[in-house]
């Protein structure tokens, strides 16, 4: 077991604007909206930042980062940062999880995040506030389990064929339930 603090830092992101959100292009300016406990990042609600932005200390992320948030009914969310969002702003309800260099496999660190282990660790840890509020030192002090990187390797590669069969199987039983209601209805008007 390590502490979380040992594989990687944490960092708050920040406070932008509305006035500088475009629907169209830019850099995507992720917030907790589009984060998902069990889902990557969607950007279909997302809001991106013009491009024309010169930013100062406004925190970005890069790929394979963990972006999770960090106050709100939703706290916990978390998700990895695929190559398409590195360069991306985070909002202020949100944090990063940076992994120091080959000390962990990201996706096998998003796992853990999005576990139901971490996700008991959050409602024991948070504090309430005016809205629910977990802090990155908290986080950092949470001891996770740490097998060898080939391991870590392994498992979210098992993960991750179990999550896409589950999200196959589920589209194929969408799938069906129209065709039966098809069927059903094609019965009952005696077509």
């Amino acid at each position: 077991m390590v502490r979380l603090g040992e594989v990687g830092i944490m960092q708050n992101g920040s406070l932008i604007s509305e006035k500088l959100y475009t629907y169209k292009k830019g850099r995507a300016y992720i917030r907790i909206k589009d984060l998902s406990f069990k889902e990557d990042i969607s950007l279909n609600s997302a809001v991106f930042i013009d491009e024309s932005f010169k930013p100062t200390n406004e925190v970005r992320v890069k790929e394979n980062d963990i972006v999770f948030a960090t106050i709100g009914a939703t706290i916990g969310k978390a998700n990895l940062v695929t190559q398409e969002l590195a360069g991306s702003f985070i909002s202020n309800n949100t944090s990063k999880f940076s992994i120091f260099n080959q000390l962990a496999y990201p996706a096998f660190c998003t796992y853990i995040f999005q576990s139901n282990f971490f996700q008991e660790f959050i409602k024991q840890n948070t504090t309430i506030t005016a809205q629910p509020k977990i802090t990155n030192k908290c986080i950092l002090n949470l001891k996770i389990p740490l097998p060898p990187l080939t391991e870590q390797e392994r498992i979210a590669k098992e993960i991750s064929q179990r999550k896409a069969r589950a999200k196959a199987l589920k589209q194929e039983a969408k799938e069906l339930l129209e065709s039966a209601k098809k069927e059903v209805e094609h019965i009952i008007l005696g077509g």
